[in-house]
């Protein structure tokens, strides 16, 4: 029986955020990982059995903080709200998120694809269009609002996805996003 070692794990780790950063999941080669952490091929398989238990190991945790944000804030909703006030908000929980872990951010948001943790960033956007519907538009919003809000949603998901990307301090960041809003 052999025992794991932190040391170890840890350099696997840190090797595969650089590779999943640079080469997305469908991408990342296992080899690169290894040889970059120092280590075997079987080795890296006595620490994760595969790709996957991998790359959930990296973005598991933030994929949990992101759906369970979205889940907080279906029911959140209470009318009344005015498009800055959700734009903030939602900019200040993801700062609170993630501004900590930008890398992961990132392999999350933009290197998923092939995972089973790809389209978390459609399951944003579609979450942020359907709280501008209910919360600006309102209930009898048309056809146009309801594209006009998709528009928002994706231009807001953006500007605070780029404010994130650059990885300044959380205060550094909520003073651009507060720019941006």
């Amino acid at each position: 029986l052999q025992y794991q070692k932190e040391g170890v794990r840890k350099a696997i780790l840190d090797a595969a955020v650089a590779e999943f950063t640079e080469q997305g999941y469908e991408k990342a080669s296992m080899r690169t990982i290894c040889r970059n952490a120092g280590v075997s091929v079987g080795n890296l398989y006595r620490y994760f059995p595969g790709r996957e238990a991998l790359f959930e190991s990296i973005v598991g945790d933030l994929y949990r903080k992101t759906t369970r944000l979205i889940r907080e804030q279906e029911y959140a909703g209470t009318g009344g709200y005015d498009l800055p006030e959700i734009a903030n908000d939602v900019a200040n929980r993801l700062l609170r998120d993630y501004s900590a872990d930008v890398k992961k951010f990132v392999i999350l948001f933009d290197k998923s694809k092939g995972s089973a943790f790809e389209g978390v960033r459609e399951l944003f956007y579609r979450f942020l269009r359907e709280r501008l519907i209910s919360e600006v538009a309102g209930r009898d919003a048309d056809e146009r609002a309801e594209f006009l809000c998709g528009v928002i949603a994706n231009g807001l998901l953006e500007g605070i996805y780029s404010v994130i990307r650059l990885g300044g301090s959380p205060d550094e960041s909520r003073a651009l996003l507060e720019r941006l809003l």
